[in-house]
């Protein structure tokens, strides 16, 4: 089966998509034993603790058709018997009628991510490290920042002072560089909504794009499959009722903004790898 998944994706730039094939495989390996048995609770167990497996090599494909397309191919190198595929279809029969909340998935769907992700925090927890001082970021002006709707930018990066410190902490490490980038970049443009008057309906549209394009990068840097980066930098943008209201009327103009340019329209959604091209 692995030797099948590498001659299926050979080449040493696929290596993530083929552990994410070869963790779909394991967890089919284990439903096609369910199913043998045809256990229904060992089934639903399997389920639970294999959760994460599919979200993996979608979130490792190059796009959703091949992504379909890895799948049925694990699924046909592992079930490749009459036995495995008759135990396969009583795993998936035993599911039947369950609803599956995404409630205690794991936010972080691929093994080898999440080891990589454990082994590098526990380097960087060994040693002494101030990110402030680090990163040479600006000091937190405090409560003086709130005073405002566009708050304090002492620096002049289009970030305020307390929202750039508040993403180096969340990821302060070295080797989470581009994480960070895609973060400001998503701060940046909510706090240009903030600034922005909504009255042109074109530079509406614009930043709203330019919104889309960001919350892309993130997904695209990040290892985590749910929003809680999104939310926890709009979080920090909008931390007064006043930012928040300037928001909300923002987001009201950009339901009646005619024109909204797709992130399709955009290939390369992160601003940090257009600077290096």
């Amino acid at each position: 089966m692995e030797i099948a998944i590498y001659n299926y994706a050979p080449k040493p730039e696929q290596e993530e998509v083929r552990q994410a094939m070869v963790q779909f495989a394991k967890g089919i390996q284990k439903a096609i034993i369910a199913g043998s048995k045809n256990d229904v609770n060992e089934s639903l167990r399997v389920r639970k603790e294999d959760a994460g497996s599919v979200p993996c090599l979608i979130k490792k494909s190059p796009d959703m058709l091949e992504s379909k397309t890895q799948l049925t191919r694990v699924q046909g190198f592992v079930a490749n018997t009459n036995d495995r595929v008759s135990a396969y279809l009583n795993y998936n029969k035993a599911l039947s009628g369950h609803i599956f909340s995404a409630e205690g998935a794991e936010a972080i769907p691929c093994d080898s991510d999440r080891e990589k992700e454990q082994t590098a925090q526990a380097a960087f927890n060994a040693k002494p490290f101030n990110v402030q001082s680090a990163y040479n970021l600006p000091p937190d002006p405090g409560e003086a920042g709130k005073a405002t709707i566009e708050g304090i930018d002492s620096n002049n990066n289009g970030i305020r002072d307390d929202v750039e410190i508040a993403i180096y902490n969340y990821a302060p490490r070295p080797d989470q560089e581009e994480l960070r980038a895609a973060l400001m970049q998503y701060a940046k443009v909510i706090q240009r909504k903030l600034v922005t008057s909504p009255s042109d309906q074109n530079v509406v549209a614009e930043t709203f794009s330019y919104q889309l394009r960001a919350s892309e990068c993130i997904s695209l840097k990040s290892v985590r499959i749910d929003r809680m980066e999104v939310d926890l930098v709009k979080k920090a943008v909008l931390n007064t009722s006043q930012r928040d209201k300037v928001d909300d009327l923002f987001q009201e103009k950009v339901r009646s903004a005619k024109t909204i340019r797709s992130i399709a329209d955009d290939p390369i959604p992160c601003d940090y790898d257009k600077a290096k091209r």
